[in-house]
């Protein structure tokens, strides 16, 4: 059976790691990159200074079992390591208070883990699928120009809900409830500098303030580039914001970071900033996927359950479970 799923995070390539060994799966990505909100981003500033971000989730927990058996041999191979930096609750006024968090991060990147799970899988990158469309073969899926990309016997969607509602074709049986899922924004800062600031926590979760979380990239295990800060912004501050001027935002959080710890900004070699459309989940779906066996299409990613990164797992095992059943 052909199958393409469309999304290559850990939805997506779970889903795919699942399916390959029995059917023909095609991963689409609209990115030119693998894992969606797993992503890191590397950058070389004018200096020469190598540079690696954390740009999306900043890491992850092991609370189930299956998730757990699934990362015990990545575990091994030092794919996924725990990251053992002091965690803080910091204040609106920059106190902060040691927060006792069990955290994990693939090396050397948190792209490595949805790579991992999608080795010797076909990822076509940088093709956004627009259009899902049924013809006498099948579904036949487009992009945005309108250009053929195949035809599937089955297709997975694993993206916001937003943008699912938006391909899946009017008839999908699950189109109505997708609505009710509400998805939140997050801006990203990625400051470089060129010698290490001395900070007592490698994570910082801000209360009461535009910032949401800081973390010392670089001090997570296995990044071997320079001295790193991911400042991402606090998503319900964020959600009301992300049409504003990326310039502004990006002042707002520069100006709240040196108020909150003192770090200049303007001192970094290397600067970036991005804008998550949908990052954290507010209203989940309330169920680990959505199907629609008939048609032969399905949806799934974090946001049917919890909102961070086992969910995604959970939801594409969770739907695994169901086609092995079927089929």
């Amino acid at each position: 059976m052909k199958i393409a799923i469309i999304g290559s995070g850990l939805a997506g390539a779970t889903a795919a790691a699942g399916l390959a060994p029995r059917h023909d799966v095609t991963v689409f990505e609209k990115s030119r990159g693998t894992a969606g909100r797993m992503c890191t981003r590397r950058r070389q500033s004018a200096e020469g200074g190598e540079y690696a971000f954390d740009h999306g989730a900043q890491y992850f927990t092991i609370r189930g079992e299956k998730f757990a058996r699934a990362l015990a041999p990545l575990k091994d191979q030092g794919i996924v390591q725990r990251w053992d930096a002091p965690m803080v609750d910091m204040a609106a006024t920059g106190a902060t208070a040691p927060r006792q968090t069990e955290a994990y991060v693939a090396c050397p990147g948190m792209t490595a883990l949805a790579k991992s799970f999608l080795d010797g899988i076909t990822v076509r990158h940088e093709v956004e699928i627009a259009a899902i469309r049924r013809d006498q073969q099948g579904w036949r899926l487009a992009d945005k120009s309108g250009h053929d990309k195949g035809c599937f016997d089955r297709v997975i969607t694993a993206i916001p809900a937003a943008q699912t509602m938006a391909i899946m074709p009017d008839d999908f049986a699950p189109k109505p409830r997708l609505g009710a899922v509400k998805m939140l924004a997050c801006f990203t800062l990625m400051l470089g500098y060129d010698k290490p600031i001395d900070l007592p926590y490698g994570g910082a979760f801000v209360e009461g303030s535009p910032l949401g979380f800081i973390a010392v990239n670089s001090s997570k295990p296995g990044r071997k580039s320079g001295f790193s800060l991911v400042v991402q912004a606090n998503n319900s501050w964020a959600e009301p914001r992300v049409e504003h001027d990326p310039d502004e935002i990006n002042t707002i959080m520069r100006d709240e970071l040196a108020r909150l710890t003192g770090i200049d900004a303007a001192a970094a070699q290397l600067s970036s900033f991005h804008r998550w459309r949908y990052a954290a989940t507010e209203t989940p779906l309330g169920e680990a996927f959505c199907s629609d066996d008939a048609a032969g299409l399905y949806a799934i990613g974090d946001w049917c359950l919890k909102g961070r990164v086992e969910a995604a797992f959970d939801s594409a095992t969770a739907l695994l479970d169901h086609l092995h059943a079927r089929d």
